[in-house]
């Protein structure tokens, strides 16, 4: 735990955290941050861009916070912020080990044993397909996932 004191700062207020407390949570001065309130605090995580595996125009950039280890949320800046537990991520990777499928993002028509329906179901239908192309980079990106693309699909390739 690390005790700081609110200090004015012109106009505004801040934290100051020592160089130790950055390193800690792999922070870096100037570095984009999320401050989130929680039930009896605040949370301070570092935001995250990736790009989804789409090719070309269908792939675009996207924010989150946290990891597959903790859970992440999306950002989005017209919507509220989407939830992804750990627990879906890891029992993505424990339904899906050793195996290919296709990514099946397309919230219009479900592709059946996709990671998109997967994840729909999976979540009781909070999440949608599109989510999971989300959920793909995470994965590709801190999770060993590999990817490649046969015609438009994105197919997902689990360790």
């Amino acid at each position: 735990m690390l005790e700081v004191k609110i200090r004015q700062i012109g106009n505004s207020h801040g934290l100051i955290l020592p160089k130790e407390a950055l390193q800690s949570l792999h922070l870096e001065s100037g570095e984009p941050t999320i401050i989130r309130q929680e039930p009896g605090g605040i949370l301070i995580m570092k935001k995250k861009a990736l790009r989804t595996l789409g090719k070309g125009q269908k792939s675009t950039e996207f924010e989150y916070t946290g990891s597959v280890r903790d859970g992440v949320f999306l950002l989005f800046r017209k919507a509220k912020p989407a939830k992804i537990d750990a627990r879906l991520f890891e029992q993505a990777m424990r339904d899906h080990s050793g195996k290919t499928l296709a990514g099946g993002f397309d919230k219009k028509d479900i592709q059946s044993g996709g990671l998109g329906e997967w994840l729909y179901l999976a979540s009781n239908r909070a999440l949608t397909p599109q989510h999971a192309s989300f959920m793909a980079a995470i994965l590709c990106s801190e999770a060993g996932v590999q990817h490649h693309h046969e015609g438009n699909a994105v197919m997902l390739t689990f360790p």
